[in-house]
């Protein structure tokens, strides 16, 4: 049933700690807000017939963009971008019709990663140790346990996950998968 009120917008208070929302929609089309407390603007999502369709935007509290992903009938399609707060590239993800095609990483200086990329955890332990070419990721990758051994181990050819395995702490085989 048609409202013919227009536009309706419904002001709600979340009590998730993201402030206020703003929703604009009729009958399931429109744009919804979040805002952090300080009233900045969080995030913006557009539907369509209830669903994610068009941009969705996703902001720093400094108001930086941080991410856009597009969406079309609920599932993304098309490019999502990743931003530092200083608005370089982190991460460029395609998508089609909800199936993910390719992705590319990128330093700090906002060019395509190449070669061993590693984190640490605060003791100084590595967390994590990829390689990559050209932006995606290649060959082996493997995330750590703080002591050391490893917690998963992720095998990549051409940005594409191939393998997957997970260990326990004690570095015993409990799960693996092929793609």
């Amino acid at each position: 049933m048609r409202n013919n009120i227009g536009n309706i917008i419904v002001i709600l208070v979340l009590i998730c700690g993201v402030g206020l929302c703003l929703a604009q929609k009729e009958e399931g089309q429109g744009i919804i807000r979040e805002y952090y407390l300080n009233d900045k603007l969080k995030a913006e999502f557009s539907y369509k017939q209830d669903k994610l369709d068009g941009v969705s935007k996703e902001y720093y509290e400094s108001g930086a963009l941080a991410s856009e992903r597009y969406y079309k009938d609920g599932k993304r399609d098309g490019p999502a971008y990743v931003y530092t707060e200083k608005g370089i590239l982190q991460i460029e993800t395609i998508y089609k019709a909800g199936r993910f095609i390719d992705s590319r990483e990128f330093d700090e200086q906002g060019k395509p990663r190449v070669g061993i990329y590693k984190e640490y955890y605060p003791s100084g332990a590595v967390w994590t140790e990829a390689n990559y070419k050209e932006g995606r990721l290649e060959g082996e990758a493997r995330v750590y346990y703080e002591n050391g051994r490893v917690n998963s181990e992720f095998t990549y050819q051409k940005g594409k996950l191939q393998q997957e395995k997970t260990f326990d702490q004690s570095g015993s085989l409990t799960h693996q998968k092929n793609y």
